[in-house]
């Protein structure tokens, strides 16, 4: 039988038969305190503490009170009885600590409380005391002068898909001017400039495998339906829309991949 350490506890013992033929139930007995013997969790054996003795319940059971004194200890608590004209009885019980107790037969939940992480004492104590930050807002956390070096403070705003960069840009360790810069720069660009951008892109390609960025700028020119003719010195000219205004000359050059094909339209 469980018990509840530290708590006073009704329970029965027996049953008490004869001691003569050791059937006939002994339902008259005096069983006072010094009677009933305990021993805690190994220890000697000693009188119970409460006073009341033991009372007959019925068929040579006996109902007796542990207190709170007598449960006090956490592990196994033996109780026997042995009085004249009856066999002795002996009952044997397990004190558990108050939560394990209400856990294992009531509503209540085991609790696990971490004394180590990794092994270390140290590291448990530095969890219990970090953890409350988690209680935190998350915008109060990023806005707070606790707000961890070297974080950039980012917001979205959903109405317009705007990127925002927070208080947060003195932190040292990162180009934060340069990420603002950026950000803003992908909120303000706009179609002309994605369109000089395409345009501009092949040039900056070219030329990081031959010099053809006049080439490449004739190409520009033809796509913007410039008119091109070849003079008397071999020198291509770009002609505007009118056909008569140049705008750029190019001499070509026969150097492997300086040579570009330009097909009108």
């Amino acid at each position: 039988m469980f018990l509840k350490q530290g708590t006073a506890r009704v329970v029965r013992v027996g049953p008490f038969l004869d001691s003569t033929d050791g059937n006939t139930a002994e339902t008259a007995l005096t069983i006072g305190q010094a009677d009933i013997r305990l021993s805690k969790n190994g220890g000697d054996f000693a009188s119970s503490n409460q006073s009341g003795g033991a009372t007959h319940d019925e068929g040579g059971f006996y109902a007796l009170t542990l207190d709170a004194t007598d449960s006090d200890t956490v592990g196994e608590l033996e109780l026997y009885v042995h009085v004249a004209g009856a066999l002795y009885v002996k009952s044997r019980f397990f004190v558990l600590a108050g939560q394990v107790y209400d856990s294992m037969v009531g509503t209540d939940r085991l609790q696990v409380d971490a004394a180590e992480v990794s092994g270390s004492a140290a590291a448990a104590d530095a969890l219990e005391t970090n953890i409350g930050n988690l209680d935190a807002g998350v915008s109060s956390r990023l806005a707070s002068a606790a707000a961890p070096a070297n974080f950039v403070d980012l917001a979205i705003t959903s109405a317009t898909g705007r990127v925002t960069v927070g208080t947060n840009l003195d932190k040292t360790g990162y180009d934060l001017a340069g990420v603002k810069k950026t950000l803003d720069q992908l909120n303000d660009t706009s179609a002309s400039q994605v369109a000089d951008a395409v345009l501009d892109e092949p040039t900056a390609q070219h030329q990081t495998v031959g010099s053809l960025g006049a080439e490449v700028s004739l190409a520009k020119a033809m796509l913007a339906n410039k008119r091109v003719h070849t003079n008397s010195t071999g020198v291509d000219v770009v002609m505007g829309d009118d056909g008569v205004t140049p705008v750029r000359t190019m001499t070509p050059t026969d150097g492997g991949n300086d040579v570009i094909e330009v097909v009108p339209s």
